[in-house]
């Protein structure tokens, strides 16, 4: 295989990585919003029975659940599963880093002597390293947008009894059924 499609590869899996990322920040952004407007409506939360108290716990595990999961999409991987033989990476920036480090000439005589067909077989390997991290990513993002739309439903049905004063309108419905 030409390495031109690989290039290719690696850059449409940095790319999703990319646009994954984005996604988190903007459900960060959205849950901090969802946050605020709670907090400053909290003197108006009713908590005097059961139900509240429970849609409210789990409200706020549900906050906690999609926080964790947008963190673990934003918070970089600098783990790299697949090496090559060597032990270590002519592309990847914390493996060339660490090189560096320990002796910069030898980092050095290495990209000058290294083959094209080493760079081949090291980007085939950041594209598989990639690909599991975009995989990653992907799970946690699914897991964050679920947990948001949960909270989103459980604001909800706390929210309309506390706001629109509806509480009363259920006594007496329930008083009268």
């Amino acid at each position: 295989m030409e390495i031109e499609p690989i290039k290719f590869i690696f850059n449409s899996i940095s790319g999703q990585i990319s646009r994954t990322d984005t996604k988190a920040n903007i459900l960060l952004g959205v849950q901090l919003a969802i946050v605020g407007y709670f907090l400053s409506n909290l003197e108006r939360i009713s908590l005097n029975n059961y139900y509240f108290l429970i849609v409210f716990i789990l409200f706020i595990i549900m906050v906690l659940m999609t926080l964790i999961f947008v963190f673990k999409v934003i918070w970089p991987s600098l783990n790299l599963k697949y090496l090559s033989k060597k032990g270590y990476s002519l592309i990847y920036f914390k493996s060339i880093h660490d090189e560096v480090t320990k002796d910069e000439k030898k980092t050095i005589h290495r990209f000058d002597k290294a083959k094209e067909e080493e760079f081949k077989e090291d980007l085939i390997l950041q594209v598989l390293s990639l690909s599991e991290i975009a995989t990653k990513k992907f799970i946690r993002i699914q897991k964050a947008f679920i947990f948001l739309g949960i909270e989103i439903f459980l604001g909800l049905i706390f929210l309309i009894p506390n706001f629109l004063n509806l509480e009363t309108i259920l006594k007496i419905f329930i008083k009268e059924g």
